[in-house]
C-alpha cells in the first residue's frame, strides 16, 4: 500500500525497484572501500607509506593527526584533509552537554520533560495529536479526496506485464 486508499502496484513496483538501486549502489560503495583497504592499501608500497605516517604520528604525540585534521587554531576550514570541532564548536558541544546532565537531574524520562511543558506522549487525545500545520487541510476536509481519485487504466509494464 501506499499513502493513498488505492492500491497502486506501478507505484509499489517502481519504489521497490528504487530501493533495490539504492541499495545496490551503497554495495558497490562498499566493495571498493573494501578493495582500496584490503587489496591496494596491502601493497607493499602503500603499506610501508602509511605504517610510516602511522609511526610519526604516534611519535610525535598525534602532531601529523592535528595537521590533516585541521590548523592548530581548530579551523578545519583551513585543511581540506579532516574535519574537526573548532574551538566554538567544542564549547557548543559542553554547553548542550551540561544543559541534558541538568535535564537529567531535574526529570526521571523525556516523557516527564515534555509534560512538564505541556506536551504528553501518553495521553492518545491530546489536543495536539489532530493538530495540522498551519494553511495544511485537516483530515476532515480530505475525507472526500478518495472517491475524486479515478482507477488508472491498465499499461504496459517495464517488464510486458499489465499494471493498474
Amino acid at each position: 500500500m501506499n499513502c493513498i486508499d488505492t492500491l497502486n502496484i506501478g507505484a509499489i513496483c517502481g519504489a521497490g525497484i528504487t530501493g533495490l538501486m539504492q541499495a545496490s549502489v551503497g554495495v558497490a560503495k562498499a566493495g571498493a572501500g573494501l578493495y582500496i583497504a584490503c587489496d591496494i592499501a596491502q601493497k607493499k608500497p602503500i603499506k610501508h607509506t602509511v605504517n610510516l605516517a602511522r609511526n610519526i604520528d604516534t611519535a610525535t604525540g598525534g602532531m601529523l593527526s592535528g595537521l590533516m585534521g585541521g590548523s592548530e587554531s581548530g579551523d578545519s576550514g583551513a585543511s581540506p584533509f579532516g574535519r574537526r570541532l573548532s574551538e566554538d564548536q567544542q564549547l557548543m558541544v559542553s554547553i548542550v552537554e551540561e544543559n541534558i546532565k541538568e535535564l537529567q537531574k531535574r526529570f526521571d524520562t523525556p516523557h516527564d520533560a515534555l509534560r512538564s511543558i505541556g506536551i504528553d506522549l501518553e495521553d492518545k487525545h491530546a489536543p495536539w495529536r489532530n493538530a495540522t500545520a498551519p494553511g495544511m487541510p485537516n483530515m476532515n476536509e480530505l475525507q472526500g479526496l478518495a472517491e475524486l481519485l479515478q482507477k488508472p487504466k491498465k499499461t504496459q509494464s517495464l517488464f510486458g506485464g499489465e499494471t493498474c
